[in-house]
């Protein structure tokens, strides 16, 4: 199960006000926050924070379900649910030529529809061109507020 997910202008606007607002303020962070703007005990000071609460963020509950997500300062950010405990978060972008990649389940493998390249969960490369490993970002679940932090 694949799902892709882009903010909106006014998603962005807001993302944006809000983070000069919590700058102003003092607070650090300004992370994409993705359904409530809550991360655990506070607000999302991650890159990105998802709630797998929010039912457009269900692929996420299931261990082999992928979302793309656009986070402000990466770009597109994949992530994947690897088991029970953990999730994967990688550049969508292919170092190839730049194109999206998406995630296989059944091999677990991220293919760029492209040119072909395969990259492995952990982001190397499998099959060329691509000669650059995709960035991988630290990710976090937290089953009990169950969220995703992505860093």
């Amino acid at each position: 199960m694949f799902q892709r997910v882009s903010c909106t202008r006014r998603d962005l606007l807001r993302g944006l006000a809000a983070g000069a607002a919590c700058g102003a303020a003092g607070c650090d962070g300004g992370g994409l926050m993705v359904d409530g703007g809550v991360s655990g005990d506070g607000p999302c000071t991650a890159l990105l924070c998802v709630s797998l609460t929010n039912p457009s963020n269900s692929a996420l509950r299931s261990i082999g379900g992928a979302q793309v997500f656009s986070a402000p300062n990466a770009g597109p950010i994949i992530l994947i649910r690897t088991d029970a405990m953990t999730v994967a978060a990688l550049s969508d972008v292919c170092t190839h030529a730049g194109c999206a990649v998406t995630y296989q389940s059944g091999s677990g493998q991220l293919v760029c529809p492209c040119h072909g390249s395969v990259f492995s969960i952990t982001g190397q490369v499998l099959r060329g061109p691509a000669a650059s490993p995709l960035k991988v970002y630290s990710a976090t679940l937290d089953t009990t507020t169950n969220t995703i932090d992505v860093t």
